[in-house]
C-alpha cells in the first residue's frame, strides 16, 4: 500500500492545484449565500472525487491479471502522460500573454448559485477533461496495484482528502471564521487569476512526464 500511496501523491497534488475548483470555491465563499451553499458544495465535491476515482480503480482492479500486466495498461499510461503534457502546454500558450481578468462570466454565475446549483457544479468539476485524466491516472495507480478492497478504499480516501485540500481548507476556515476570511479570500482570488496559467503548466507537465515514465517502464 505505501507504494500505491506514493504513486498517488503527484496526481493528488495536480488535482489539488487545479485552478478551476480552487477559484470557484473562493468565489462561492465570497458570495452572500456562502452560509447555505459552502458545505453542500464541499460534500458534493468530495463525493465526486471519490466516486470517479473509485469507479476507475475498482474497474481496473477487476480486470484479468494478464491484462493488468500486459502492454495495454502501459500504453494507456503513456497516452495519459502525453495528454497531460499537452494540456499544460496548451493552457500556457493560451494564457501567457493574457492580462489577468478580475472576473469572468462563469465566476459571475458561481457567485449567484443556490444550494442545488452549487451541488451540481461541484459534481461537474470532477468530470472536466483534466479531472478525468487525473482520475484515470489515479485509477491506474490503484487498480493495477496488489491491494485488498479495504486497502483500495483507504487509498481512495487518502487521495480524496489530499486532492480536495485547496477546496476543503478554505471552506472549513470560512465557515469557522467568516469575518476574518473575507480579505484573505479576495487575495486568493486575485492571486489565482494572475498565476493559474503558470501553476497549471508546471503541475500538469510534471505529473504528465511522471506518468509517461511509469508507462514506459511498464512496457
Amino acid at each position: 500500500m505505501p507504494q500505491a500511496i506514493g504513486a498517488l501523491l503527484p496526481i493528488a497534488l495536480a488535482m489539488a492545484l487545479s485552478s478551476v475548483p480552487f477559484l470557484t470555491t473562493v468565489v462561492l465563499l465570497l458570495s452572500p449565500k456562502r452560509g447555505r451553499t459552502a458545505l453542500p458544495y464541499l460534500i458534493a465535491y468530495l463525493v465526486g472525487l471519490f466516486v470517479v476515482a473509485g469507479a476507475l480503480s475498482f474497474g481496473l482492479a477487476a480486470l484479468p491479471r494478464r491484462v493488468k500486466l500486459g502492454t495495454t495498461v502501459a500504453i494507456v499510461e503513456i497516452v495519459i502522460g502525453l495528454l497531460l503534457v499537452a494540456v499544460g502546454v496548451i493552457h500556457w500558450l493560451r494564457t501567457r500573454d493574457r492580462e489577468p481578468a478580475s472576473t469572468n462570466a462563469l465566476l459571475d454565475r458561481v457567485s449567484t448559485f443556490g444550494v442545488g446549483a452549487s451541488i451540481g457544479f461541484a459534481l461537474l468539476l470532477n468530470i472536466r477533461p483534466k479531472a478525468i485524466l487525473l482520475a484515470t491516472a489515479a485509477g491506474l495507480a490503484l487498480g493495477t496495484a496488489k491491494l485488498s478492497p479495504t486497502e483500495l478504499v483507504t487509498c481512495l480516501v487518502i487521495y480524496t482528502v489530499l486532492s480536495s485540500v485547496t477546496v476543503s481548507v478554505p471552506v472549513i476556515m470560512t465557515l469557522a471564521r467568516p469575518d476574518s476570511m473575507g480579505e484573505r479570500l479576495l487575495r486568493m482570488r486575485d492571486w489565482i487569476l494572475a498565476k493559474s496559467g503558470v501553476i497549471t503548466f508546471i503541475v500538469t507537465i510534471t505529473v504528465g512526464v511522471t506518468i509517461f515514465g511509469v508507462g514506459l517502464g511498464d512496457l
